[in-house]
């Protein structure tokens, strides 16, 4: 029987060897598989749901509909696919609704809710926080990450009158009832999602 030295200095038979590569080789794809139909879902969630605000006039930009998949994507992803849902979810419901507005307001948006999505789940999965201070460390980072992008349109853009300051009084002034609605219910819907098992404890 043939043996082969693994990492922690044990001599294993080849067989075993393949067993263990192969294992490891499925639940990556497992993974990979889970994290694209999760991203999917939360994808399509942050389109549809600003669409059924909208239509029953609910008041969209006052709770903030499309932050809530993202938000979640940040416990349910890893970072990079988080930021990667954050960025493409305003994008799409643009290109299939007109909402957020073409290009200054849908970048912003695309830029925040990229950066909200990333933190949070470096804050939740990597520093291991819990998610309250993941949540709430992950909406203050979002919005300075978009205060600094407000910044550079307002060099950059001509005819741009937004401000950092503008942005952070108004994004709070506006939207602090959806800031309260995130903040009960997406620690609510992590802690059911995690006994569930669609988030690892």
């Amino acid at each position: 029987m043939e043996y082969t030295l693994n990492s922690g200095g044990f001599y294993l038979p080849h067989k075993t060897v393949r067993r263990i590569t192969m294992e490891k080789t499925i639940t990556k794809q497992a993974v990979f598989i889970r994290e694209l139909i999760m991203a999917g879902i939360l994808l399509v969630t942050g389109v549809l749901l600003p669409i059924g605000f909208h239509t029953f006039k609910l008041g969209g930009p006052v709770f903030l509909p499309m932050h809530i998949p993202v938000m979640l994507a940040g416990f349910m992803l890893n970072p990079l696919s988080a930021c990667i849902v954050g960025f493409i979810t305003p994008i799409l419901s643009t290109a299939f609704t007109g909402m957020p507005p073409f290009p200054v307001v849908m970048s912003q948006m695309a830029v925040e809710l990229a950066a909200y999505a990333f933190f949070i789940a470096v804050f939740s999965q990597r520093l291991k926080l819990n998610s309250y201070v993941s949540l709430i460390l992950g909406m203050i980072s979002g919005r300075l990450v978009c205060a600094i992008l407000v910044f550079i349109f307002s060099l950059t853009v001509t005819g741009y009158k937004g401000t950092p300051v503008k942005f952070l009084i108004g994004s709070i002034s506006k939207g602090w009832p959806g800031l309260l609605v995130q903040i009960v219910l997406i620690p609510f819907l992590v802690a059911w999602f995690k006994r569930i098992r669609l988030i690892e404890k």
